[in-house]
């Protein structure tokens, strides 16, 4: 269900995994501003999410499995977050980054109706909140917050590194 856009950073899952061998704390403080470089991304979407989806698109519940669907602005903001993703091979880390997720079915919806079929509930979405990249707000959020995000990232290396060493 999640959807979002992924940060990745050359050979990232090569040193995380050579800093937990040899010295947890600096590995916990990379991540931990790693992770917060991200969150700028995901701070630039919540501003991009609106109070209202539509003007009609408040409480909604999904008759066949009663999944909540409505869309409350607040809540959809909370559900942008920032996820770790992490792929090991016997013990060792080979992909580690982050991403920036929306976790509510509203949020889903939002960021990609419209982008495979002209459904009613699509064509009213669209109409109120153009666009012509998807995700609806965190494409245009990573554009905007990547500067600011590498600044944090490059900044959390050399941290390690001073760290570390």
């Amino acid at each position: 269900m999640n959807k979002g856009w992924n940060f990745d950073t050359k050979n990232l899952a090569q040193n995380i995994n050579f800093l937990e061998a040899f010295n947890k704390d600096v590995a916990k403080i990379l991540k931990k501003e790693i992770k917060a470089g991200a969150n700028e991304v995901a701070k630039a979407s919540r501003r991009r999410i609106p109070k209202a989806g539509l003007s009609n698109w408040g409480a909604w519940t999904f008759s066949r499995d009663g999944r909540d669907l409505g869309f409350i602005g607040g809540w959809v903001k909370r559900g942008i977050v920032v996820e770790t993703y992490r792929s090991r091979n016997r013990g060792a880390t080979v992909a580690y980054g982050q991403r920036v997720v929306t976790q509510t079915p509203a949020g889903a919806i939002f960021e990609l109706a419209g982008s495979v079929s002209e459904s009613p509930m699509a064509l009213a979405v669209n109409a109120v909140h153009p666009t012509k990249n998807y995700p609806r707000t965190l494409f245009p959020a990573y554009y905007e917050a990547m500067p600011i995000a590498l600044k944090k990232i490059e900044a959390a290396i050399e941290k390690a590194k001073k760290v570390g060493g």
